[in-house]
């Protein structure tokens, strides 16, 4: 279980072994940013958590498209500190304190940004 009750949460994902979340997964392809599923409207969730698989500026204006249409107005979004740049421009996020680990090492440096104000800013 990925929720409590009383709490919608739908897991946008390309990797189908996601399925196994039934109704919350949703087969996700940044590749064509505003295919979905016509049972989420417009503006429907009030925070969008997005981690963007590919660290480049194509990616992250597709994946902006779907974010933009989905969220009502909160965004947490990890990915690269390299594209801080990008994400300040498409996503208009700040860098948190707070520093995303990972079980694997990664090589790049990881950071967490926010579209709003938060204790966890910088």
């Amino acid at each position: 279980q990925i929720k409590q009750d009383g709490c919608e949460i739908y897991l946008f994902e390309y990797d189908k072994r996601f399925a196994v979340f039934g109704r919350d997964f949703v087969f996700y392809d940044y590749n064509e940013p505003l295919n979905i599923p016509a049972h989420i409207p417009e503006k429907s969730f009030d925070v969008v958590f997005a981690d963007p698989p590919f660290l480049t500026e194509e990616c992250f204006t597709k994946v902006a498209k779907t974010v933009n249409y989905l969220m009502k107005d909160k965004l947490i979004i990890c990915t690269g500190l390299q594209v801080q740049e990008t994400i300040e421009k498409l996503f208009k996020a700040k860098p948190c304190r707070f520093i995303p680990q990972h079980r694997s090492s990664l090589m790049n440096a990881f950071r967490c940004y926010t579209n709003y104000d938060s204790k966890l800013n910088l």
